[in-house]
This record gives C-alpha cells, structure tokens and sequence, in this order.
C-alpha cells in the first residue's frame, strides 16, 4: 500500500484535477508531520540495521528493481500518456518525450550505481584494513513541477531512491494523479513501500 498523505481538497471533487480522475479511498494520515515522522523513522531503522539492510539489497538488487520499472513505464506508455493529456494538457508528443526521458533515467542511474556504490578496499599502510564506501544521506523530500509530471518526478525521485535514501516525493497538485500512478508501478517494479511515501495536495498550504 501507498503510504500518502493528503493536504487540501485534492479528490473531494473540487479541484481540477480530481474532475478527470476519480482517486480511490486512501488510507492515509492527513498531517504532513506524521508523514515526515515515519519515514524519519523508516530511514532510522535502515541505518540502526546498516549491514542486514546491505545484505538485503544490495546496489545489483536496487538496479534491478529501478530497471524492472523503466520497463513497467515502457509497457505503460499508452496509459502514461493519457494521463498527462488529461491532466496537464500536454501533447502526446511532449508525453512520448517525457516518458523516453523517465526511462533514460532510470536506466543511466542503474547503471552508474553499480559502480559508484561498490566497496572499494584502500591500501593499508601499516597492513590495516581500509574500505570506501558511499551511503544514503539520510531522508529526502523531492518536490517536482507540474510542467514536466513524468520526467522530473520519476528522475528526481529516483536519484534519491537509488543512492540509498528514504523518500517523501510531492507532485504539483496540478499533476497528482500521474504521480500516484507512477509510484504504483514503482512499488509493483518491487521497491519497498516504507522506502517511499507520496505527499499531495496544495503547495502553498503544505509550505507553511
């Protein structure tokens, strides 16, 4: 299940975008602070538990889950693209674009991570034991424009994602349907749903 939060009258009826798409029932906290309190705690307990959650998924398992949902993107172009005419108003030549985007880059951070994210053992001067190694800065929150609802979103999200952070992802709200659909095939690519937790609604009413 998708942990979300809702800020705002987004699926009441009222706004403009939940009169193109009907939002299913979500079972979900309404404050953005309890929202941030469990992922600080989701994030907390991957790094209390370092080397079971290395074990677990280690940099091939992540690049495998990110390359499993560029393909669920691909698969899903059609409906993608629909979407992002009927909520943002894009063209379907602007969405193809933007989709192709959003699997560059899933697939271009796969890639790179697979080496940047090797342990890489240092010469010990003295016979000592030196290794290098990078790590996830903790929790994120990424915040991305109406304008470009696939691309940015998915790009930005999964930068974050792949370099080993816990994430709050908040669309545009003029863009929050595209979003919800996008994490579910994150989620069904096999990403942890604790990983990840989606904030919608209004940006001025969640700024304060």
């Amino acid at each position: 299940m998708i942990r979300i939060a809702l800020i705002g009258d987004i699926g009441s009826g009222k706004t403009h975008v939940s009169r193109k798409f009907n939002y299913p029932v979500f079972n979900a906290d309404n404050e953005v602070s309890k929202l941030y309190n469990k992922s600080r705690k989701c994030y907390n307990k991957f790094k209390k538990n370092f080397p079971k959650y290395i074990t677990k998924f280690p940099i091939e398992k992540k690049a495998e889950i990110f390359l499993k949902f560029a393909n669920l993107i691909e698969d899903n172009t059609n409906d993608i693209i629909e979407i992002c005419a009927k909520e943002s108003g894009k063209s379907i030549k602007n969405s193809i674009a933007e989709i192709r985007e959003a699997i560059d880059f899933c697939r271009y951070y796969s890639k790179e991570a697979l080496n940047l994210f090797q342990t890489q053992t240092l010469k010990g001067p003295t016979g000592e034991l030196n290794q290098y190694r990078m790590v996830g800065k903790g929790l994120s929150f990424v915040v991305s424009p109406w304008n470009f609802p696939v691309a940015i979103f998915i790009g930005q999200t999964v930068a974050a994602l792949i370099t080993g952070n816990v994430v709050i992802t908040k669309p545009a709200e003029q863009s929050s349907f595209a979003a919800y659909y996008i994490i579910k095939l994150l989620l069904k690519a096999g990403l942890p749903s604790n990983a990840i937790a989606l904030l919608l609604g209004d940006g001025a009413s969640i700024g304060k």
